[in-house]
C-alpha cells in the first residue's frame, strides 16, 4: 500500500519512477551506459535518460 504512494521516486541516472500504478510499468525510460575506470561508480553516460517509441506506446496485455 505505501509503494503506491509514490510518484517521484528518483535515480541519479536521471529516470523517475512512479509506482502509483500497479499495471503501469514505473518509468518507460532508459539510460544507456558503459564501463570506464575513469568514471565515478564506474560507469559513463553514452545516451542520457529518455523514452523510446516502442516504450511510450507499450501497454500490459489482458
Amino acid at each position: 500500500k505505501a509503494l503506491l504512494t509514490i510518484k517521484g521516486y528518483g535515480t541519479e541516472f536521471g529516470v523517475t519512477h512512479d509506482f502509483s500504478d500497479p499495471k503501469a510499468p514505473s518509468t518507460r525510460e532508459s539510460v544507456i551506459m558503459k564501463p570506464d575506470a575513469g568514471a565515478a561508480g564506474g560507469l559513463k553516460v553514452v545516451r542520457p535518460a529518455e523514452v523510446a517509441p516502442a516504450a511510450e506506446s507499450f501497454t500490459i496485455g489482458d
